[in-house]
């Protein structure tokens, strides 16, 4: 008898090729591999062994049964070619793939798919090849000379996979799709010899063999323990309904979309765009969920979440570190761990709570269109932030000499939004006689109603500042801030509605406030380090206005118990009154342009020329003080003492 003749077989049971003897009995039932019993020249599976059994099973390592585990099983009902499952002589499983269509695509369905931390061969050569996970295997009898440029592993059974160990493809690099809407569990797992790496829980779709697409209705993505390694492909896309992280994700470029979706693809398996969808079953409670213990590292990093309601909850770490990275959610952002990109930061949200760290390099750009409730830290070289509603208690700030925009129906800040101005030389000089003073000296005193020419209140203001971007604030509604909001080039705010500072407002380049009501309270100030240019319909200042050159506009001026200091000029227009009631007016040169003036307990001090023309005054106990004061057409109660006296 043919007693050392083998040949190969397919078992159905087993899922994979079996060597027999020659003289064994096979039943034929259409699957594919099978062979009757005959002799070796008239069947392609037969073998004859010169060596010995043992060469044949050397030869054909790859193909040992993979018996003990069952950790994978093909899918009995997937439609001609099915994939080959083996274990090599480490015990490493081996899958021989189906052959590629015309398309490139080798399509492998499974009942169950789980990888043990060995790891597992996709076989992707028609000749022997090297591994690192298990020395040399024998070449994939399905192949020949083709290979597959993209492997889709289909999962079409009722159970989740865990992915406890390395991908390896032997042979032709190629891409690689792991689809089951089951759920897909990650813990240790990493890719050899991957391009492109998808994990998703969506089922593919394809048009005449081409991969077109993923229909997500359910599932999560679990990374735990020891994570999952994707450092060694070029790209790597997690899409599913939900993902929890609760261990480290690396990768060179992520992309991560969630939610339910019909997902469009390339034929590598990368996803284009994502349409959302009904889903199956009830909704996550984020579409991405990570932990404290969880975080995610990659050079590039696009996170998109599409199903309505499903926000981010992130308590680690979110890091692009060599490029942008963008988050887009349907839901809230909520941040207590870290999210920063190493060039750009792009992120979209319904709302924001952070009380942890947003940040960029370059450019942050936050848009909401609820509100944003910031605790914490953000922090970029450039900060745009848009949203319905911006409440800060902690920091907002530009951290270089780049632009702060700040677009808002309504802001309460308590906190500190820009970056403060230089401090390094805090000269100021007094206006009347140009003499340097202290940036802390106090107003005058003006209960005497007597004035002292050439001597006067001082302009507390900075001088030589560094000039860099320009910062805008805009608010249609409420702007309260009650705490510090500076930058270190110009700044603009535009508010529609009611500006309450009581704060700081400060800026070392030029600032242009325009709004319907400003009220600058006791102990508060509005500075700039150059020229300022402030206009309302309605101001009162108990606090601080200063600048180099100021300018301020309304209908009516209250600096009621306040101070406004222009350090080289001061210009007030009121078509109405100006009340200076108990408050300080200085520069070293003064206009006032109002047809009425109220200076009761008040002090008026200009360094150069004083004019008054077609005014009212009323100076009960108040000073004016001037180099030169001429009064035209004027009616006036008050009491003078100047160097020169015209009437």
């Amino acid at each position: 008898m043919n007693q050392r003749q083998y040949k190969l077989i397919f078992s159905k049971i087993r899922g994979m090729l079996v060597a027999v003897a020659e003289t064994a009995n096979s039943h034929n039932d259409g699957a594919l591999g099978e062979s009757r019993a005959g002799s070796s020249s008239h069947s392609g599976l037969s073998i004859q062994v010169k060596q010995g059994f043992a060469a044949l099973l050397m030869a054909f390592q790859a193909l040992t049964p993979l018996v003990s585990q069952a950790q994978i099983s093909n899918d009995p009902n997937q439609a001609g070619s099915k994939p080959m499952i083996g274990v090599a002589g480490n015990g490493v499983p081996v899958i021989n793939i189906v052959a590629p269509n015309s398309n490139g695509v080798s399509l492998n369905q499974f009942n169950q798919y789980n990888v043990d931390n060995k790891g597992v061969i996709l076989n992707n050569s028609g000749g022997m090849n090297q591994t690192q996970l298990a020395g040399y295997v024998q070449g994939n009898p399905y192949l020949g000379n083709a290979s597959a440029s993209t492997i889709v592993n289909q999962v079409t059974g009722p159970n989740g996979s865990n992915i406890n160990g390395f991908h390896e493809i032997a042979g032709h690099r190629a891409n690689l799709v792991i689809a089951n809407p089951n759920g897909i569990s990650i813990n240790g797992a990493g890719f050899i010899n991957a391009a492109n790496v998808t994990l998703t829980t969506g089922t593919p779709q394809f048009n005449n063999g081409a991969l077109t697409g993923y229909n997500v209705n359910q599932g999560t993505i679990n990374i735990n323990g020891s994570g999952l390694n994707a450092s060694n492909v070029d790209k790597l896309e997690l899409i599913s309904r939900a993902a929890q992280v609760n261990a480290q994700l690396w990768g060179n470029q992520v992309k991560v979309t969630l939610g339910a979706n019909q997902v469009t693809a390339d034929n590598s398996g990368s996803s284009g765009t994502a349409t959302a969808q009904a889903g199956t079953g009830a909704a996550p409670s984020f579409a991405l969920d990570v932990s404290q213990l969880g975080s995610m590292y990659a050079g590039q990093m696009t996170i998109v979440g599409t199903e309505a309601g499903l926000g981010v909850n992130n308590q680690g770490q979110i890091i692009a570190d060599a490029n942008d990275l963008t988050l887009n959610a349907q839901g809230q952002l909520i941040n207590s761990g870290k999210i920063q990109g190493a060039n750009d930061t792009h992120i979209q949200a319904n709302a924001l709570n952070n009380s942890g760290q947003i940040g960029a390099i370059n450019n942050l750009d936050i848009s909401s269109s609820q509100s944003v409730t910031n605790t914490s830290k953000v922090l970029a070289g450039s900060v745009q932030l848009k949203a319905s509603e911006l409440n800060n208690t902690g920091t907002i700030s530009q951290t270089g000499g780049q632009s702060l925009t700040l677009s808002s129906t309504a802001l309460s800040n308590s906190g500190t939004i820009g970056i403060a101005e230089d401090t390094s030389k805090p000269i100021a000089t007094d206006p009347a006689t140009g003499n340097s003073t202290s940036s802390n000296t106090q107003a005058p005193n003006t209960d005497t109603g007597n004035t002292t020419a050439n001597n006067g209140s001082s302009a507390p203001v900075t001088t030589n500042p560094v000039v860099l971007k320009a910062g805008h604030i805009q608010v249609d509604n409420a702007l309260t801030n009650s705490g510090t909001i500076s930058t270190s080039g110009a700044l603009t705010i535009s508010n529609s509605d009611t500006l309450t500072n009581n704060g700081a407002i400060r800026t070392a380049g030029a600032l242009s406030l325009n709004t319907n009501a400003l009220t600058n309270s006791t102990n508060s100030t509005i500075k700039s380090q150059t020229s300022a240019d402030i206009s309302a319909n309605q101001l009162h200042n108990q606090g601080k206005l200063q600048a180099q050159t100021l300018t301020v506009t309304a209908p009516t001026i209250d600096n009621t118990k306040g101070q406004i200091t222009g350090e080289t000029s001061l210009t007030l227009n009121a078509r109405g009154q100006i009340i200076n009631q108990q408050g300080s007016i200085a520069s070293k040169a003064l206009t006032l342009n109002t047809p009425s003036i109220d200076n009761t307990k008040g002090s008026i001090i200009s360094g150069g020329d004083l004019s008054f023309s077609q005014a009212e005054f009323n100076n009960q106990q108040g000073s004016i003080t001037a180099k030169n004061l001429t009064l035209n057409n004027s009616s006036c109660c008050c009491s003078f003492k100047t160097d020169h006296l015209k009437a």
